[in-house]
């Protein structure tokens, strides 16, 4: 795993907040447990240019060469279960890597990814 500082300038990560809060009627949910939402996820996709290019310039920064970037903007009240992406799992010329940008650095808030 490879750990990257300030990646995001405070800026965008408030835009990023902003374009949530602008968007999240358009967000869908992702994990449900026992009728409880466990996570809500808003597509950023090319149409959204300034977060989008933000999303690009950062995969262009960490890898040589990306292919089929997909990427969301997740808001998440409590942790998954345990389990893997299988994102294309049938191009196994693709190796898959998972890039999470966290918006703030509150201490209570934690993200655990291996």
């Amino acid at each position: 795993m490879k750990t990257y500082s300030n990646l995001l300038s405070l800026k965008e990560c408030d835009d990023f907040k902003m374009f949530w809060e602008q968007n999240k009627s358009n967000s869908y949910v992702n994990w449900e447990i026992e009728n409880e939402v466990l996570d809500r996820r808003l597509d950023v996709t090319p149409d959204h240019t300034e977060q989008w290019s933000i999303i690009k310039r950062i995969t262009d920064q960490v890898f040589n060469e990306t292919y089929d970037i997909w990427s969301a903007y997740q808001e998440q009240s409590f942790c998954h279960d345990i389990h893997i992406d299988d994102c294309m799992k049938d191009r196994l010329e693709y190796q898959r890597y998972t890039i999470i940008l966290s918006l703030d650095s509150v201490p209570q808030f934690k993200t655990i990814v291996w």
